[in-house]
């Protein structure tokens, strides 16, 4: 109904932050092709009225959903764009934010070295800001480093 409301006015703003909304609650739904879609038309919307930092965000959001569909080089493709649209932007929370998705894309990949390494960096972000998930990424990071060392690092 909101889309309906929106669209004749041409609130692309509005309506992009809606279809990006949209695509968070599909793919906590598990209906990642919805998502994806969702994520693909917010993104017009965003380029369109030029939000480098919405841009940002629908990358991230769009290399956690491939992340969960199992799709890694996608992942790590769209994940890898949010990173460096971040740097460009000088947002640190933003790069903790792919970076977190990008730690689990490696580690998905079985390359726990630099799955650490991303996560290390995620962790400096967490302290520096006393962002919520500090206790969890340690927990992952520590996880990690007692795979490494089980692989006989």
């Amino acid at each position: 109904e909101a889309l309906d409301l929106l669209r004749p006015q041409g609130e692309d703003a509005a309506i992009a932050v809606l279809l990006s909304n949209l695509g968070l609650v599909y793919r906590g739904q598990g209906k990642y092709d919805q998502a994806l879609s969702f994520f693909d038309q917010a993104l017009i919307l965003m380029k369109r009225v030029q939000d480098e930092l919405g841009v940002a965000g629908v990358y991230n959001s769009l290399g956690k959903t491939y992340l969960m569909m199992g799709c890694l080089p996608e992942a790590l493709s769209c994940c890898q764009t949010a990173l460096a649209m971040y740097e460009r932007l000088k947002d640190e929370k933003g790069m903790a934010g792919a970076w977190y998705h990008l730690a689990f894309i490696y580690e998905a990949q079985h390359d726990l070295d630099q799955a650490v390494k991303t996560m290390e960096k995620v962790v400096l972000i967490d302290i520096k800001y006393g962002l919520p998930k500090l206790a969890e990424n340690r927990q992952y990071l520590e996880q990690w480093k007692m795979k490494q060392h089980g692989a006989g690092r």
